[in-house]
Order: C-alpha cells, then structure tokens, then sequence
C-alpha cells in the first residue's frame, strides 16, 4: 500500500485529565510532565525548544493533502456508563485527486440520529459531473440524486480546535517517533472542543500521529461527558491512508442509481 508519506512517523500524544465543560472539577488531580530533546528532524511547527506552533503544523497537514487524493476512515463511539451503545457512526471516504469520490458510512446506536444522521448504511459516489446516493436501512435501498462536486478532506476545522486548545511539548523518542505530550490540567474546555450534544467535557485524552512531513497520520481522542444528564463515553478516530494514490472505485449500484434517480426512472428524479 502506498502511503505517499515518509517512512518515519512521529507520535504526538496529549493526555488532559480532568476537564470540565463548564467549571474545573475539583476531584482532577494535574499531573505535569517533563519535556525532552527535540529530534534532529521534527515536523513544521515544532522548535528546537519543544514548543508546537499548531497553525504553523496544521498549515503543513493541509498542503500535504492539497492535490486531494486520500483514504479517510473516521470514527465516532458514544457509549453510555453501563457500557451500552449511543452511538456509533464509521465513515470511509475515498477520494481522488479530480473531483471523484466515494463514501461510505454506517450509522447504528440507540440515538441514530445524533449529529443529523440516520441508521444504516449511506453511500455516496461521484465523478465531478454528477453525483448518487444509495440509502440501506430497514426499508430496504433507495437512490436518490447527490451533490457531485469537491469537498474537503484535509479536517481543518476538527483539528484546529484539538491543537490549539491541548497545546502538546515533546515528551520523549519512541522508536522511529516522537511522543508530545500536554500538561494535565483542570481548565475549562473551550467550546468546539466536544460537539453537541455532549456537555462537562472531562477527563480527555488526545493522541495524534504526525509525520515528519507534517501530515496529521491519525488522531485518538476520547473524553466523558453528559447528554440529557447521562453519563457517556465518547471516542473519536481518524486515519488517513495511501495519500496521493488513491484510487476511487465504482460501486455497482451506481449505473442502477444513475437510471433511477438521475434519469427518471421509478421514483427518481432529474438532478438539475
């Protein structure tokens, strides 16, 4: 698999214990951490003195993906504290270098609906020109028109807010990597941090993969919080993969979709 990246990752891990949405929680304990050498060969943004500058990292992570082609798996798991399921929505989208693309996303759970999503299965697939969506539920599938034009992959507006807020400093050299770590702390989580309808975001625990290059590999975040005064467990998960050769594929269902909901067929429609 190519992955279109250098060879040597490097770890960034932000660990922030006792984190609350609306005040400090005094059961926290801060638990702070030494910083260590900078290697030879750190990623944008990252000084001699171990400090990150995240806009200028992040900056890096967008220019790696600029040509626009990647494999993107994301994962969102919300459980409650018995352990029993809320949420659970997994999307894998590739994406080419010319406005082609490919997602698929499966959504289960006892809330669905969070975040604006349905149960079941979703997958969009288009070329630049014209765009399709076949739907999976109970119901059986259904298709339906789709918007055919680019979208970003690169994140930005996920990440930024998990960078600047967590603020990590090298802890120490793992194998081939680097490891950053955060200070533990107490302070209020600013907003954008957790999305609705999570509130009293605490106990957060962040780890990114970068690259040398500055490509934001992968990131784990997971954190407690409350919905509707219930506790929940959330975990977040991104990974990007075969950057700059990705190859979309064509779904069978497409040129049944094509007929169907582009070109009038039952139930379908012309998309204009």
């Amino acid at each position: 698999m190519t992955r279109g990246v250098g060879a040597v990752a490097v770890c960034v891990v932000l660990l922030v214990a006792g984190c609350n949405g609306l005040a400090a929680d005094p059961t926290a304990t801060a638990t702070p951490v030494e910083p260590a050498p900078v290697p030879a060969d750190p990623p944008p943004g990252v000084s001699e003195s171990g400090g990150v500058d995240s806009v200028a990292l992040l900056s890096s992570h967008v220019d790696q993906l600029r040509d626009g082609s990647a494999t993107v798996t994301e994962h969102r798991v919300e459980r409650f504290a018995n352990g029993s399921l809320r949420f659970d929505r997994t999307t894998t989208t590739y994406h080419g270098p010319v406005d082609r693309f490919y997602v698929v996303q499966t959504v289960e759970g006892t809330d669905p609906r969070a975040y604006g999503t349905t149960e079941g299965r979703y997958e969009r697939w288009a070329n630049g020109t014209l765009g399709v969506a076949a739907v999976r539920d109970g119901d059986g599938v259904s298709f339906e028109p789709a918007y055919p034009g680019q979208f970003r992959i690169n994140n930005f507006e996920r990440l930024y807010p998990l960078f600047t807020t967590l603020e990590p400093t090298v802890r120490e050299k793992r194998g081939e990597g680097v490891v950053f770590v955060a200070r533990a702390t107490r302070e209020r989580v600013p907003g954008g941090f957790a999305e609705d309808p999570v509130r009293n975001v605490h106990n957060v625990t962040f780890e990114a993969t970068v690259t040398p290059g500055g490509l934001v590999r992968s990131y784990r975040l997971s954190y407690t919080g409350t919905v509707d005064g219930a506790t929940v467990h959330v975990t977040e998960r991104l990974r990007y993969e075969d950057v700059a050769a990705t190859d979309v594929p064509r779904p069978a269902w497409v040129e049944e979709a094509i007929t169907d909901a582009l070109g009038g067929g039952p139930g379908g429609k012309v998309d204009p």
